[in-house]
């Protein structure tokens, strides 16, 4: 995390105070003898070594004249060992504008950090900052209207359970009335061929009807064609009927009595 983060750069910043202070003390130990310069660059890395600099956590190597002892003849100690201290020094500087820069850029983070922080509380909070009473007073004056909220959720979920109910009835009965009319379906070419048979039948029916029709017509025409026989005359039929005779014969006996 950032803080684990900052924690290390501050003891590493320590210990390279640490070792710029013991480079004043670092000629006493060097005096009488040739090969001290050696001894006091050695002790310098396994100080560095021992007291938990990670240099590859910076990203940088570890610096070579902590771990390899320079040339030194015993006519020059002294040069030797001030080309040692000079070679640590821009260790020590290169290193402590490293952490600088770590620090800086730590700092950066931690402000783009806290800016967005303040963005997600002004998103969260639209009216103001934020505030833990202020927060707790909007929650409970919020609850009523949560409460309402999650009855209409309620609701809504209700009408759409009941809506889904009916639309499953629905697509029962509809897959009802398919099968039925599928079945249907099925008997519609017997019924068809029955028709069409009934059909034919009605129309034999038919043209024997018409040729009935049309021989009733020929005899009412042959009908018409014929010569009329006569009808007798009155006179001629009061002769020839006895009926006639007989009432002729009594009207003469009347009128004989009347005489």
């Amino acid at each position: 995390t950032m803080q684990d983060q900052r924690a290390d750069i501050n003891q590493q910043i320590q210990e390279l105070r640490t070792i710029i202070s013991l480079q004043g003390d670092a000629p006493l130990a060097s005096v009488g003898c040739p090969h001290t310069c050696g001894l006091c660059c050695g002790t310098l890395g396994s100080r560095l070594g021992l007291r938990g600099l990670h240099w590859a956590a910076v990203g940088l190597p570890l610096p070579s004249g902590c771990l390899v002892t320079l040339p030194c003849s015993p006519a020059s100690p002294r040069v030797c060992f001030q080309m040692a201290r000079e070679k640590l020094q821009n260790d020590v500087f290169d290193r402590v504008n490293v952490c600088n820069m770590l620090l800086y850029e730590l700092r950066q983070r931690d402000r783009a950090l806290e800016e967005l922080q303040r963005q997600l509380h002004s998103l969260q909070w639209p009216h103001g900052g934020f505030n833990p009473a202020s927060s707790q007073l909007s929650q409970e004056s919020q609850e009523p209207s949560l409460m309402q909220m999650i009855r209409q959720l309620e609701n809504n979920i209700e009408k759409t359970l009941m809506k889904v109910r009916t639309g499953q009835k629905v697509t029962t009965l509809y897959l009802a009335v398919r099968d039925v009319l599928k079945k249907e379906l099925a008997h519609l070419p017997l019924r068809l061929n029955v028709l069409d048979r009934m059909v034919e039948v009605y129309q034999g029916e038919l043209k024997g009807m018409e040729l009935m029709a049309l021989d009733a017509f020929k005899a009412t025409d042959t009908a018409k064609v014929r010569p009329r026989p006569r009808t007798p005359l009155p006179g001629a039929r009061a002769h020839g009927d006895p009926a006639w005779t007989a009432l002729g014969s009594q009207a003469i006996d009347s009128s004989c009595n009347q005489v």
